[in-house]
């Protein structure tokens, strides 16, 4: 419900444009259009919530930023899909800043990515971390 709520809110602006959107992007604008602004509201205070659960981890454990999968396997092949989007779904919620990179390629040719998450409003200190990874991992 998140991803349609943001999707109508910051789309709103572009509404003169609608009519060149993608139908798949235009259905989440119209799906998050339909909610109340207290359901609005409380997914935006939920994103809130999330940012400084991590934040609060973050802090915790000393760390300036995450590293993952980017996805769970591999890229799809072909263009149809940029493949599954699950490990996006905590940064994306949170509004924190990552950078996906290739990290390998799998026995079928197909590319692997590692995902990076920093702080919020870090996104400068994040390309550096990248930058550092990618000399590792490239």
């Amino acid at each position: 419900r998140s991803s349609d709520l943001d999707a109508a809110d910051y789309h709103a602006q572009f509404s003169d444009y609608f009519h060149l959107y993608e139908a798949k992007t235009l259905q989440l604008v119209e799906d998050g259009q339909k909610h109340s602004d207290e359901v609005f509201a409380a997914a935006k205070q939920s994103k809130i919530d999330t940012r400084n659960h991590l934040m609060g981890l973050m802090d915790e454990h000393g760390l300036d930023a995450w590293i993952m999968p980017g996805t769970p396997s591999t890229a799809p092949l072909g263009y149809a899909s940029t493949g599954n989007p699950i490990m996006q779904l905590p940064w994306t919620n949170s509004g924190l800043p990552t950078l996906n990179m290739k990290s390998g390629t799998a026995e079928n040719g197909l590319p692997l990515s590692l995902q990076l998450a920093a702080r919020w409003n870090q996104d400068e200190i994040l390309f550096a971390i990248g930058k550092g990874v990618e000399g590792v991992v490239g």
